[in-house]
């Protein structure tokens, strides 16, 4: 982790709490788009793209896709957290492109029973 030198270093269990509560945002703004209309999808990303928080790396992103229930597959969420690099804009696009390449994948994990042995990322 790279901070300057107007930043100080947060303790390893701050920066496991930092990222903690960005992926827990990232899940409930899933949730609430999803509760908010009848989509059969809803998709969330929070991060950082800089350095502006001391507690999390420039370029991570926390992820979350919920899926509507469906045919008798109850609804799943799955949640991933990933890191990126280059500029604000790049990060930013990467980000993006990352969350719509991720839905067939998580799709397909969605259309089979539930297994938290096999998770790649996280399924609530």
């Amino acid at each position: 982790m790279t901070h300057h030198a107007s930043s100080h270093q947060p303790d390893a269990q701050l920066n496991d709490q930092l990222q903690y509560v960005v992926a827990y945002m990232s899940r409930e703004m899933t949730i609430g788009a999803m509760r908010r209309n009848r989509a059969n999808l809803a998709i969330s990303n929070t991060g950082v793209t800089d350095d502006t928080d001391p507690g999390i790396e420039p370029g991570t992103h926390c992820f979350a896709w919920l899926f509507a229930s469906r045919e008798g597959l109850p609804e799943r969420l799955f949640s991933e957290t990933r890191q990126f690099s280059g500029e604000r804009n790049a990060i930013r696009e990467q980000a993006a492109l990352y969350a719509l390449t991720q839905i067939a994948g998580w799709h397909a994990r969605f259309s089979q029973p539930a297994d938290p042995a096999r998770a790649k990322g996280s399924s609530l």
